[in-house]
């Protein structure tokens, strides 16, 4: 008995007639799914403009040859990591500490965290409403999206302490 390349499918139709088809593998199914996505971005391109950070308008080049080359770095980047990174590599945790919190005092921070949680939603919602007066714009971008990795590099994991 023959041995058939682990890509392609064999089966038997109606009269019994072996069909070979190919089957698409990991790499190939990345890139048509890139490529449906490049297409759907290319019939709706309005879509593309829901950003919630606005940046500088006073770009050296047009905003649409930066659009593109954005929307084209982002696809290649995407397609090429689907395709080279088969296997997961970040699964298991290395952590080395400089510092460790108790257990202990894991209920308070839990506390901590839900009374934060309460403030950025209050001062969200009722507090002022120009961007660099609001806390919860500062928090979330500074202290949130900046402040909580730096702190988790040497106390741990620090979102399991404060998450309500």
């Amino acid at each position: 008995m023959a041995r058939t390349p682990h890509r392609q499918l064999h089966t038997r139709d109606l009269r019994g007639c072996a069909v070979t088809s190919r089957k698409l593998g990991r790499p190939g199914r990345a890139i048509l799914g890139a490529l449906g996505l490049l297409s759907f971005c290319l019939l709706f391109p309005q879509l593309a403009s829901a950003h919630g950070i606005v940046g500088r308008a006073d770009l050296p080049i047009p905003v649409w040859l930066f659009s593109w080359a954005a929307a084209i770095v982002l696809v290649v980047s995407f397609v090429t990591l689907s395709s080279l990174w088969m296997t997961p590599r970040l699964q298991r945790e290395h952590a080395r500490r400089a510092f460790s919190l108790p257990l202990a005092l894991e209920p308070l921070g839990n506390l901590f965290g839900l009374a934060l949680f309460g403030l950025v939603l209050y001062s969200g919602f009722a507090g002022a409403q120009i961007a660099n007066a609001n806390f919860s714009v500062t928090f979330i971008y500074v202290a949130f999206w900046i402040g909580l990795p730096l702190l988790s590099v040497v106390f741990g994991d620090i979102f399991k302490v404060i998450s309500p």
